[in-house]
């Protein structure tokens, strides 16, 4: 199995998994997604320790941003993705509310690293409570200004 070298650049990194057979094959038809491994080799999600919380987080997140297609999201947490990142902003809360439902619905909270954010630095409490209200949950690991 081909291990991770954090000296490596990323297009360094992706070029020895990909010639190692490891690469992941990525094809998304219309709403859906698939991904599959290119062989039963795998490679072993990159993780780095989050200050000194000692908390692994893993160097590939998601953000949602985008339209959240749950499919996605699950063949990350398949493949070692723990670090999600959404913001109350971001297509108007339902980045929040999609997200939040996915994590509910698929994974166990303890296993992810959850952050959100807010634009706006006036009712912080406010902003959090809506933010933790969408998502459907009790705690973000971080909630960002």
């Amino acid at each position: 199995m081909p291990e991770f070298n954090p000296d490596l650049s990323r297009r360094e990194f992706l070029s020895k998994t990909s010639a190692a057979g490891a690469g992941l094959a990525v094809g998304v038809s219309g709403l859906g997604g698939t991904i599959a491994s290119a062989d039963d080799a795998k490679v072993k999600m990159p993780m780095a320790t989050l200050g000194r919380t000692g908390r692994k987080v893993s160097k590939l997140g998601f953000g949602g941003s985008w339209d959240i297609e749950p499919s996605v999201l699950a063949a990350g947490v398949a493949e070692g993705i723990n670090y999600y990142d959404t913001a109350e902003g971001y297509r108007q809360g339902q980045s929040e509310i999609a997200m939040g439902q996915f994590i509910r619905e698929n994974t166990k909270r303890k296993d992810i690293y959850l952050v959100s954010k807010t634009h706006s630095h006036r009712q912080m409490e406010q902003r959090l409570d809506g933010c933790l209200k969408r998502l459907g949950l009790e705690y973000v690991d971080i909630f960002y200004l």
